[in-house]
């Protein structure tokens, strides 16, 4: 956990603390004086047991909260802590260009359809509050599921997903309008399943886009190396570096996989490794905290600890 402040220099209203207290128990000391030339309370304290001159700790006690938390506020106090998967928002962006039908993931049809079985597998594994969306993606994205944490109709949007005919693997656009679908408040990772094949001018407005969101990307590099001869009769590589750099610079993780079981292990994988340090504003918490305080002072002094005339 880190702590971090807007504006440092209000702190020093913190050094109003040991001021606080050096006051109260001088005007204590003072009170008991004047109050001692009228009577004497400490013979009556001897006999009744009763204390005339509490020092009203609670009261000091209370004061000094009160002047912290004001302090804080006002020095604009933020805590950076470390989110796990149950607090981020995730939207599963599935390649559907036409590379994807290539046949080269043991235990599945071809890419598209290992895609798809492991977007499944991560969905039934993840929190049920965690808010799940759905995009495929070629040369345009779709949305298939708005973020949602009912997960049936995030399965749904799984199923729905087909190849895309239009040309070429946009991921760019496909990363927009993840970003998109995120509330301001969201804590944000996106899980990129895809074959890659983009340019590196592509890949630095991707990862300038993504940290300027706040947006995590998690990718997932299906197919191999080597590359498969696909549908439409070339050969289909695996663009395994654009995915690297996207997760690496993004805080994200990437996995490589070559079968069906490696893909759904891959995915689950993100469940475990999706933390970010989130940034909390404390000001109107400790505003809050404020308010309340002053209040019980008031009613202490007024009511509880009023003097005795």
């Amino acid at each position: 956990m880190l702590i971090t402040f807007e504006n440092p220099q209000y702190l020093a209203l913190l050094l109003a603390v040991p001021l606080l207290i050096t006051l109260h128990f001088y005007s204590m000391k003072q009170h008991r004086s004047n109050a001692l030339k009228f009577a004497n309370f400490d013979a009556i304290n001897r006999i009744t047991g009763i204390e005339f001159f509490s020092k009203n700790l609670t009261l000091l006690y209370l004061s000094i909260m009160l002047i912290m938390t004001l302090g804080l506020a006002n020095a604009g106090m933020h805590m950076q802590v470390t989110k796990n998967a149950s607090g981020f928002s995730y939207i599963i962006d599935i390649d559907s260009s036409q590379s994807m039908e290539t046949s080269d993931v043991p235990g599945a049809l071809n890419r598209f359809e290992a895609a798809k079985n492991a977007a499944r597998e991560f969905v039934n594994k993840a929190p049920t509050s965690t808010e799940i969306g759905v995009i495929s993606f070629s040369g345009t994205p779709f949305i298939e599921q708005e973020p949602t944490r009912n997960k049936a109709p995030v399965i749904e949007g799984i199923d729905k997903t087909r190849i895309n005919r239009v040309g070429g693997t946009n991921i760019l656009n496909a990363i927009v309008s993840s970003g998109n679908l995120f509330s301001d408040d969201d804590t944000k990772a996106v899980i990129l399943i895809s074959d890659g094949q983009l340019s590196i001018e592509t890949t630095a407005d991707i990862i300038k886009y993504a940290n300027q969101n706040e947006i995590v990307i998690n990718t997932i590099g299906i197919g191999s190396l080597e590359g498969a001869e696909n549908n439409l009769g070339y050969v289909s590589k695996l663009d395994e570096e654009a995915l690297q750099g996207m997760a690496y610079e993004t805080k994200g993780k990437y996995a490589r996989v070559t079968n069906q079981e490696e893909f759904n292990n891959a995915i689950i994988e993100i469940l475990d490794i999706s933390k970010r340090k989130a940034d909390l504003d404390m000001r109107y918490p400790l505003i809050t905290i404020s308010t309340i305080l002053f209040l019980i002072i008031f009613y202490l002094s007024n009511v509880q600890y009023k003097s005795i005339p």
